[in-house]
């Protein structure tokens, strides 16, 4: 039964427990196809990472994130629980290391680095967004994942895609503008006074740039669900999920608590799952294969590639979720064009003017 019904056996859970249905929705992530898309997401960051740093002689960056492939251990329930937690702060490693090294690269290397800070920007909101699709469909009308369809539809939702997030760094930028200058005055010796003068306004300031930081690392992967859930705009995408941050903080936090259990508990067992497969095919290769290893190594990213396309699952139904509570959209209304599907039969019926009484509501 598809997650997107509003009401089950005459009650709206929608309404009394908003917050499970972002548990439910993470079923979405076990898909064989969604595993894959996003394995090969992981495997493109890793890629990139690859060929750029093979113009430096440190290559600890990729080596340090192996963690993101750890393969799973079944000596004990502790061991299991303890590679979950590798690979969760692998992953989470995978995206903010670029960063992280770029703030202390010098010469040549910053050059590398920002080469890698580009290319997470460009390929992490894709992917997300590809992920996004394929979980806003399954969701809300039981569509099974059809990576082509979703892949085209972000082709030609790009120009939003860049725009919004061009619009989150651009406001983190800009505000930060005032916390530069503030530490440049205060290093000049008559301008000690008047920054110390007016030292309030840069607290004020930070903390104005630490609210709307904390609220971008939220917004964006929200951004790239409302891209591909609407046929809205960036601007619209970027204020929207702004809007829903400040206005449903508390029904935000719980969503976003039930998805962590759930992500983690599910978490566990495809670590375990993983874990014992591995151990099988480990008794079968006696002999060491440079390409056996490969393959073996692939499988093990898999269960990393769960999380990926779990916690984009988990934020595809918290925006389901806060769009209904707030703008009292149904969560099974979302975009769908005419050409999406091959048949022509579905085609036209998506085609059709809308029926249901909030699309109504909305073109009157």
């Amino acid at each position: 039964m598809s997650l997107g019904r509003p009401v089950l056996s005459g009650i709206d859970w929608c309404e009394i427990a908003p917050p499970f249905r972002v548990a439910a929705a993470i079923a979405q992530a076990f898909r064989i196809r969604t595993l894959m898309v996003a394995t090969l997401a992981l495997l493109c960051f890793l890629g990139g990472d690859v060929l750029l740093l093979q113009f430096s002689h440190d290559r600890s960056p990729v080596a340090s994130m192996s963690a993101t492939l750890t393969r799973p251990s079944l000596a004990s329930a502790e061991a299991v629980a303890e590679g979950f937690v590798l690979r969760s702060a692998g992953l989470l490693q995978l995206v903010v290391d670029p960063f992280r090294q770029l703030s202390s690269a010098t010469g040549g290397r910053w050059w590398i680095e920002l080469g890698r800070c580009l290319w997470r920007i460009v390929c992490i909101p894709i992917w997300t967004m590809v992920l996004a699709r394929v979980m806003v469909l399954g969701i809300t009308r039981g569509e099974s994942p059809d990576v082509m369809n979703a892949l085209r539809f972000v082709a030609r939702r790009i120009k939003s895609l860049c725009a919004s997030m061009a619009l989150l760094v651009c406001g983190i930028v800009i505000l930060a503008i005032p916390l530069w200058a503030a530490n440049a005055a205060i290093h000049v010796a008559w301008l000690t006074w008047p920054v110390a003068i007016v030292w309030p306004l840069v607290i004020a300031t930070a903390l104005v740039w630490v609210v709307f930081t904390a609220a971008a690392a939220v917004a964006w992967p929200l951004t790239c669900t409302t891209l591909a859930a609407e046929a809205t705009d960036s601007f619209d995408a970027v204020s929207r999920t702004y809007a829903y941050f400040f206005q449903r903080p508390w029904l935000l936090f719980s969503c976003v608590c039930c998805g962590a259990v759930s992500i983690f508990s599910s978490g566990l067992l495809i670590e375990l799952i993983v874990g014992m497969t591995l151990a099988v095919t480990d008794q079968i290769a006696l002999a060491s294969s440079p390409l056996i290893a490969l393959w073996q190594s692939f499988a093990a990213s898999v269960a990393t590639g769960y999380l990926y396309a779990a916690c984009v699952s988990a934020t595809t139904a918290i925006y389901l979720v806060l769009r209904r509570s707030i703008d009292g959209v149904e969560v099974n209304d979302v975009w769908v064009e005419p050409t999406e599907f091959a048949l022509p039969g579905i085609a036209a019926q998506v085609a059709r003017p809308a029926t249901h009484p909030t699309l109504l509501a909305k073109a009157g």
